[in-house]
């Protein structure tokens, strides 16, 4: 998608969900700048943006920071409380956002909107590789290089994903020469990039609707012992967590949860509860995972530290990683 279309969907969804604001966008100047409120906003154009990425744009432009507006296709939960708490502008195609205007260190206006579902990028209706179902499909492919010759139905029984569409993904991807057919006979021609499309994708696409709420440790003592936390079965670690545990070299920032029992759950063990600014993202699984496991799969766990754009988390996620 290009910029044009970017900053011109977003700014159609803002005014959506602020039909009283005034907003109009100005394309005819060296960059486009929104004006909301009779105030005028440079915009960064970015489509897949990371906190990474925000972080050292950031840097560069502190000394507007109050201006500046960051404009994307789709911001994460992640990203999105990210830039809340670093009171910086942005808006997406979907229509959340956060723009404030600050006179003498004095907030003047504030408009905020988040939770809303990320718009779907991929349109091909014949090969809807990296859709949510797509992605479902990918992910359980990647498990095992051989369950690209599974049957369709086994395949099925996987991931709940519907026939047809497991053929147009497959056929997608042999279409996009990341399965090759010999005969009777599949097989993945690049894993390692078929992996990295696949983290991508599923934290553009899939992730943001899998989030169900933020948890918090009750105290720096739960904090500091997470290890010694008991996930009850249902619930399992990843991103930086399952890292700590598989790598052994990394003190966890945040916490990625992953359950298919009720959030709540967890408040039994006595040592989290409910914070919508906390450290702990709990999130919906959307495979079968074993029950007796702890943590998620490997694949999911790149996934997760790739997602924030954090240097150091991207040397671990390599360090993980099984393939290529």
């Amino acid at each position: 998608m290009g910029t044009g279309n970017i900053i011109r969907m977003a700014t159609e969804a803002f005014t959506r969900c602020f039909p009283d604001v005034d907003a109009v966008l100005q394309n005819d100047t060296d960059k486009p700048v929104l004006r909301v409120m009779n105030k005028n906003y440079p915009c960064i154009i970015n489509q897949n943006l990371t906190i990474g990425e925000a972080a050292k744009l950031e840097g560069t432009t502190n000394n507007h920071k109050n201006r500046v507006l960051y404009v994307l296709t789709n911001a994460t939960p992640k990203l999105q409380a990210w830039f809340i708490d670093m009171n910086l502008n942005f808006i997406d195609c979907a229509g959340n956002c956060n723009i404030r205007y600050k006179k003498n260190d004095k907030v003047v206006f504030a408009l905020t909107n988040k939770g809303e579902p990320p718009i779907v990028i991929e349109k091909t209706k014949n090969y809807p590789v990296f859709r949510k179902a797509g992605l479902k499909v990918v992910f359980y492919l990647l498990q095992n290089k051989e369950n690209v010759n599974h049957t369709f139905r086994m395949i099925q029984e996987y991931t709940g994903v519907a026939l047809g569409t497991i053929k147009n993904v497959i056929d997608g991807m042999i279409a996009a020469n990341l399965v090759k057919k010999d005969n009777r006979t599949r097989h993945i021609v690049n894993y390692g990039r078929l992996v990295n499309l696949w983290a991508m994708n599923y934290n553009l696409t899939l992730k943001p609707e899998l989030f169900k709420e933020r948890m918090t440790f009750r105290d720096k003592d739960a904090r500091r012992d997470w290890q010694n936390l008991k996930l009850p079965q249902g619930l399992y670690w990843g991103g930086e967590p399952a890292a700590a545990l598989a790598d052994k070299y990394l003190d966890p920032g945040d916490f990625t949860i992953y359950t298919d029992v009720p959030a709540a759950h967890l408040m039994k063990t006595g040592m989290v509860r409910p914070d919508p600014e906390g450290e702990i993202y709990i999130y919906k699984t959307f495979w079968h995972q074993d029950p007796e496991d702890e943590l998620v799969p490997l694949l999911l766990t790149y996934a997760d530290l790739i997602e924030t754009g954090n240097g150091r988390l991207a040397e671990v996620a390599q360090r993980l990683k099984t393939w290529d």
